[in-house]
């Protein structure tokens, strides 16, 4: 596993966020616009995390991780959330590119755990 994959991972998650986001803005209520741009901005901040995992000790990597999941955890979950939430119930297109943005965070976060694990056991 190479870092431009986190990174390619990245752009297509922010993609479909940006898919989304006409028809949220448009027709979604309050919640759900912040919520996708809460999604989109907390990603677009950390966004250099996955360009450059570090190259030196496990501690740094456990930090790394830890830095990486956090804006993934909140697309993850926000996703979930809107994905579920009825009020205001989601459009047949909305509904299609949130799943996107939620399967896609899934991908990177498997991505990243596998990544991780690759880590750990090179370093034993």
């Amino acid at each position: 596993m190479s870092t431009p994959d986190l990174h390619t991972h990245v752009k297509t998650l922010k993609t479909r966020m940006e898919r989304a986001w006409p028809s949220i803005r448009k027709g979604g209520s309050d919640e759900q616009r912040q919520l996708l741009g809460a999604m989109y901005d907390s990603l677009t901040l950390a966004e250099r995390l996955y360009i450059f995992p570090p190259t030196d000790p496990q501690q740094n990597w456990d930090q790394w991780r830890h830095d990486v999941i956090r804006p993934l955890s909140l697309c993850i979950n926000s996703a979930e959330l809107l994905l579920t939430d009825e009020d205001p119930p989601l459009t047949d297109e909305q509904r299609h590119d949130i799943q996107a943005v939620f399967d896609q965070a899934i991908a990177l976060s498997r991505t990243i755990d596998n990544l991780y694990a690759q880590r750990a056991t090179y370093m034993r």
